[in-house]
């Protein structure tokens, strides 16, 4: 392989490297929800950045090299492939960006029930509602609950034909991220606890 090729092959990497292990991350973040990997995905942008800078000049350098040597309709393709490879890791990065945010700026409640069976359970406040339906007993519920107003969020329940309520965050935004979890005890009793803070 002559050096022009390698120089154009370098850019190739430089611009499809980045743009892969980004977007894997992302999948791999939607799936297992871990935080860290978030800021993984940020460290990942900002190398993403260098590396488009080095393909652009590896990309330079094999445009100067191959212009004299070889056909220039060739070096045309191959400059018009690279760049686009290059520059096609902004606009994916700004997506993924959005797309996390969207996707992050969410309350996850968490209803673990080990008490009697819970008929109804309904999330409430910040402009929204989110109803659980039915929690047997020995069922745990997940759900992800998008905040469209500020307001304080609050749970009503019923079991056995008693209703059942409490406040699960005193004062929540559009930018919240939380992680809250409601556990019901065998005797029927219920905790709180806000996972992300303890993890903090």
């Amino acid at each position: 392989m002559t050096s022009p090729d390698r120089f154009y092959r370098a850019a190739l990497i430089c611009g499809l490297a980045p743009l892969a292990i980004g977007i894997a991350i992302f999948l791999l973040w939607c799936v297992v929800d871990w935080t860290w990997l978030m800021f993984v995905g940020a460290f990942t942008i900002c190398g993403g950045i260098v590396s488009v800078l080095v393909g652009s000049g590896c990309l330079i350098a094999y445009a100067v090299k191959s212009w004299n040597t070889q056909p220039k309709s060739r070096v045309g393709v191959r400059v018009a492939i690279a760049s686009t490879a290059l520059l096609a890791n902004f606009p994916a990065a700004l997506a993924l960006i959005v797309a996390a945010m969207y996707l992050a700026l969410q309350i996850q409640v968490t209803v673990v029930n080990h008490g009697p069976a819970i008929e109804q359970f309904v999330v409430s406040g910040g402009c929204t509602e989110t109803d659980f339906g039915s929690i047997p007993s020995g069922t745990t519920r997940v759900k992800k609950i998008r905040i469209e107003c500020d307001g304080n969020l609050e749970f009503h329940a019923r079991r056995a034909g008693q209703e059942l309520g409490g406040i699960i965050e005193r004062y929540v935004t559009p930018n919240d991220w939380e992680y809250d979890q409601i556990t019901f005890s065998p005797n029927g009793d219920w905790s709180l606890q806000n996972l992300r803070r303890s993890a903090d």
